[in-house]
């Protein structure tokens, strides 16, 4: 072992392993208090030194919890007597100092700092005895109005926080970290129907301002949306009942789908279908553009008939009055091209919403809706039939890496069983080559084998 140390340059890591009598090497744990803060690895030692280059600050330790899949800093500090220091001008202090990532989230004014038998500051022994003192460096503001209130329960499900989110919190110093931005982004986009541009946001710095930005693209999708169509679109009414045809919605719907290649039932169908009306499997799948329904049905083959129906992207908010009247729609339209007979749905991204609505209401109409397949979804929808879920490998959606306990939720939230795959990709990229070769063949497995048999506990693929 001492020849070979040697003879071969070696690293100082500081990592704690032993090789143990199977030959295998167990890790411990670190010689010193590096530890990983959002991807970024962080010396505690360096955050205690900018604490106590504070004026008012004696002393300082600095501790690192774990809540949920996200690593939170605390620190515990000991102040001069007779002076109120508050937490905002602690942050704003080591802001100056330090990167976002190295900033506690959490600060503890205590008596004493605990030390170990050999002189060491004690970070566990003093979290322990004031754990009950910890609180949140910011006061809470409640969220007011739609946009706050809808995008503070977007970040608690993005960050899987079991506390509420107020105006003035700060995504980073709740653990948000980039990944964390991306699938925020993605659900800024389906909840309030928006594009939002590579960088838009920036920083994510607190609720407050963001919710400022996303009212800006709302604002600009409707003005997009508004001059889009031909003629006065903008001064249609909004839909209800028989009158989606005269409505707004149908009238951006209609123009996004003029373009897509494929056949109409009738004049006013906003479905378009690709495929040989005999085909063994009609499927009824809804996605955003038509360069999609043309890939995917061409790579399924001549034994599908692929019938295309547009999300609302860009078209209407996600409200229940808008899903259910084009959800409606839509399942007025199936039962025109396919009155009878089996019925496969699915969707990807917002899609999917329209899709999972469209196939509960032939439900309940007594159709026989053989499987639902919903692609890149961020919720868990309710659902007792079949169902089916597609996610790309590097996508930010992708359970195995997004949430830290696996599928849990998704064996929770379907009992009855489900079916869930992954295929090469990420978001957004999977309806050219190679990928949609994957798509297609999972589609394909779904549709092929929707039997109970094929559905089972814990989200396992059967082949």
């Amino acid at each position: 072992m001492q020849e070979t140390v040697l003879s071969v340059r070696a690293y100082r890591t500081g990592d704690l392993g032993r090789i143990r009598a199977d030959g295998q090497l167990e890790f411990i744990g670190r010689l010193d208090n590096q530890v990983k803060i959002r991807g970024n690895r962080v010396e505690l030692e360096e955050i205690e030194a900018a604490l106590t280059r504070i004026e008012a600050i004696v002393d300082a330790v600095v501790c690192v919890s774990q809540s949920g899949r996200q690593a939170e800093i605390t620190a515990y500090f000991t102040a001069c007597e007779n002076t109120h220091v508050r937490d905002v001008d602690i942050s704003n202090s080591l802001r100056a100092r330090l990167p976002d990532y190295m900033v506690p989230s959490s600060y503890v004014r205590v008596e004493t700092i605990s030390f170990t038998g050999t002189g060491k500051k004690d970070r566990k022994e003093t979290a322990r005895r004031y754990q009950y003192r910890t609180h949140q460096s910011v006061q809470f503001v409640a969220p007011v109005g739609d946009t706050q209130l809808r995008l503070s329960q977007l970040w608690q499900d993005v960050l899987e926080s079991d506390q509420p989110i107020g105006q003035n919190h700060d995504f980073e110093l709740l653990g948000g970290d980039s990944l964390n931005y991306m699938m925020l982004s993605m659900e800024v986009e389906d909840e309030f129907s928006v594009t939002v541009p590579p960088g838009f946001f920036g920083r994510i710095g607190s609720l407050q301002p963001m919710a400022r930005q996303i009212d800006q693209l709302r604002i600009q999708a409707r003005h997009i949306a508004s001059v889009s169509a031909p003629g006065s679109i903008h001064s249609l009414p909004r839909p209800s009942g028989d009158t989606f045809v005269n409505s707004i919605i149908y009238a951006k719907q209609k123009t996004y789908t003029s373009t897509w290649d494929g056949r109409r039932n009738e004049a006013p169908s906003l479905i378009v279908s690709v495929g040989s009306v005999d085909a063994k499997y009609q499927l009824f799948w809804c996605l955003q553009a038509g360069t999609e329904l043309t890939s995917l049905a061409n790579k399924l083959g001549e034994d599908y008939c692929v019938h295309g129906m547009r999300s609302g992207h860009l078209v209407m908010d996600y409200t229940e009055a808008n899903l259910t009247v084009l959800s409606n729609f839509y399942a007025k339209e199936v039962n025109r091209i396919y009155p009878d007979g089996p019925l496969y749905f699915g969707g990807n991204c917002q899609g999917g919403q329209v899709a999972h609505a469209v196939a509960l209401l032939l439900q309940k109409q007594g159709r026989d809706v053989r499987i639902l397949i919903l692609m890149e979804q961020a919720r868990f929808p309710d659902y007792e039939g079949n169902l089916a879920f597609i996610y790309g490998e590097d996508s930010f959606l992708n359970p195995y890496t997004r949430y830290h306990d696996g599928l849990t939720r998704y064996e929770m939230a379907y009992r009855q069983g489900y079916r869930l795959d992954l295929i090469p990709g990420a978001h957004g990229g999977f309806f050219s080559e190679p990928n949609i070769f994957f798509l297609s063949a999972r589609i394909k497995a779904n549709v092929e084998n929707r039997s109970h048999d094929c559905l089972v506990k814990g989200g396992k693929s059967c082949e």
